[in-house]
């Protein structure tokens, strides 16, 4: 009985063994999803302007304004020129001569005096005698810096010879009579008793330059220094035509004097032709600085849009000023004069269509990640979005390359690697002009395809953003510092992740 027993439980265990079995241990096995941050890029009109010249921000009136601004450089050597004449000719040696020349007036008539700054008065004697002869000279109306001492000067020459002396005249005051409407030259010969002959005598005033005047002044003009300003305005808005845009002048004169400014603009094509010229040119009177108290100062403005529309590559700004009206004054050579020129347009505008191209970016992708993509990658999509904070619409163009890190991966007869397109309403804008009011959102949502999915495998890919933004059909629209564009991208993957087994553990085979 109890063989059996055992026999039975032999055959069971048989039975049970033979309809029994155990599968090999499989790992564990997820999918898992992912993101790669790609890019963020934003253009916004504040750093257009940070980045251009011409560009400027009134924070004020949240405006970004295209400006052009020179100072005003008045040259007052006209309000301070006296022309007097040279001369010369052979004078008797037993006998004083007297010279008398009048000084032609140009607007300018010294009835008080005339301060010398600097210059010479050179004479040149020629004596053809047998003998040296001696001669006094006397500068009638040319005084000492005390405003008494009378000029003179004598002089020996030796038998058959010249001389050449001269007189400085810094610091020295002149003041000539005034007869026939005119300020005069006199100046005596005065040659040592006993000499018989003539002596040659010639003279003249050599780079002179006046310090001060005090006399009656009538409409005496002073000219500009001609100033250019270049209008280099960022290609992307060369088409624009502008609403508002204003000249603006501010002058502040120091001079004792009523003044007229006058002031003219042309604007030159890049050939340097004229395409525009200023009308009505500005006429501004300015009224006499009595010294005390802050300067009288000529503010005008003027609007010039049509002017600034037809878009010159260099605007030239010339003018004269025209000083007294036949009042006694003091003119000096320190008579505080500045002012600018501004031609300043906030942009509201009408824009056309027109196209920016970003600086082209580079993506690295980090090892692991690559390798995730190569090995494991079930899926992967490119996601992102688009603000848009401009008033109009846009394209936007994102391209991707593994050859082109520069700008010629926007060149028309290249094909990128991967070309994303993307369209971009314009954001809501109200008024008039249009104010952008709340921006605009798309949604990029691109599944790539396996061919695409090897540029991401790459160790470095470039990528550049082009923006076609088109033209702002709803009339004026104002631009401002905050008005933005921004786009941001990343790629989205899942892949299937299996726990290695034992023999991969170990180093066995794959």
């Amino acid at each position: 009985m109890k063989r059996f027993i055992v026999s039975c439980a032999v055959f069971l265990s048989a039975v049970l063994l033979f309809q029994c079995s155990f599968e090999k241990p499989v790992a564990p096995q997820w999918d898992v999803d992912f993101m790669i941050p790609l890019l963020r890029k934003t253009l916004t009109m504040q750093e257009l302007a940070d980045e251009n010249d011409y560009l400027t921000i009134d924070d004020q009136n949240n405006n970004v304004v295209l400006m052009l601004e020179d100072s005003i450089d008045i040259d007052l050597a006209p309000l301070l020129e006296i022309p007097i004449p040279g001369g010369g000719a052979s004078y008797p040696l037993n006998v004083q001569s007297n010279i008398d020349v009048g000084i032609p007036t140009q607007g300018i008539l010294v009835t008080q005096q005339a301060v010398f700054e600097s210059g010479t008065l050179t004479f040149v004697f020629q004596n053809n005698n047998n003998v040296a002869v001696t001669v006094d000279i006397g500068i009638t109306d040319l005084f000492e810096a005390d405003g008494t001492t009378p000029v003179t000067l004598t002089i020996t020459v030796s038998a058959n010879n010249s001389a050449s002396p001269t007189i400085d005249l810094s610091g020295l005051i002149f003041k000539p009579i005034v007869s026939g409407g005119q300020n005069r030259f006199r100046m005596t010969i005065n040659p040592a008793p006993g000499q018989t002959g003539q002596i040659l005598i010639d003279w003249s005033f050599d780079n002179t330059a006046i310090q001060s005047i005090t006399g009656n002044f009538n409409q005496v003009q002073a000219n500009f220094d001609d100033i250019e300003l270049e209008m280099d305005i960022p290609e992307f808005l060369e088409d624009f035509l502008i609403q508002t845009a204003i000249l603006r002048l501010a002058i502040s004169m120091g001079l004792r004097l009523p003044v007229t400014l006058h002031l003219e603009a042309i604007g030159l094509d890049k050939n340097d032709q004229v395409v525009a010229t200023l009308s009505p040119p500005v006429n501004e009177n300015i009224p006499a600085w009595n010294g005390i108290g802050q300067r009288p100062v000529a503010a005008f403005q003027q609007d010039v849009a049509a002017f600034i529309n037809t878009k010159p590559k260099k605007i030239v700004v010339s003018g004269y000023i025209r000083a007294g009206d036949g009042s006694l004054a003091t003119v000096s050579n320190t008579d505080p004069i500045d002012g600018t020129v501004t031609f300043e347009a906030p942009l509201i505008m009408s824009l056309p269509a027109l196209d920016y191209e970003m600086d082209v970016d580079t993506l690295e992708l980090d090892k692991d990640a690559r390798e995730a993509i190569r090995d494991y990658l079930m899926r992967l999509a490119l996601v992102g979005e688009v603000q848009n904070h401009l008033p109009f619409g846009a394209s936007v163009t994102m391209l991707f390359s593994t050859t082109r890190g520069d700008d010629t991966i926007y060149d028309p007869a290249y094909t990128p690697d991967l070309t994303i397109p993307i369209v971009v309403t314009s954001a809501a804008t109200s008024g008039t002009p249009g104010i952008v009011t709340a921006p605009q959102q798309s949604i990029i949502n691109v599944d790539l395809q396996k061919p695409q999915l090897a540029l991401f495998e790459e160790p470095t890919l470039y990528f550049g953003l082009k923006f076609e933004f088109s033209s702002s059909t709803a009339g004026m629209v104002k631009v401002s510092p905050t008005d933005s564009i921004q786009v941001s991208a990343r790629l989205e993957a899942r892949v299937h992740v299996a726990e290695p087994t034992d023999s991969r553990r170990n180093g066995g085979a794959r």
